[in-house]
């Protein structure tokens, strides 16, 4: 357990993504689950801020134009690919 997230949370965040949006689960190890989302909505903010509440390990920082900027990559690259992986480490 890291961040004070166990197994059981994953599963039912990747649940509750499943039922929202479609997932299938690519990869997942002892620190990373890699996930593609068969559908997204057309503005990603609302899911894209889940992502940095479910996974720490995507770093915010006191700068709101680098938050800012990681959000944008995030959601261009799930648009690109709707993949993702999240890692807790």
């Amino acid at each position: 357990i890291n961040y004070g997230i166990a197994n059981e949370g994953v599963i039912e965040k990747l649940k509750y993504w499943d039922k929202k949006y479609g997932v299938t689960v690519i990869e997942a190890t002892f620190e990373t689950v890699k996930v593609r989302f068969k559908s997204l909505p057309d503005d990603l903010s609302e899911l894209c801020t889940e992502f940095f509440l479910f996974c720490p390990e995507i770093e915010l920082s006191d700068d709101e134009h680098r938050n800012a900027a990681v959000m944008r990559e995030i959601a261009d690259d799930l648009r690109k690919t709707h993949e993702t992986t999240f890692w807790w480490d």
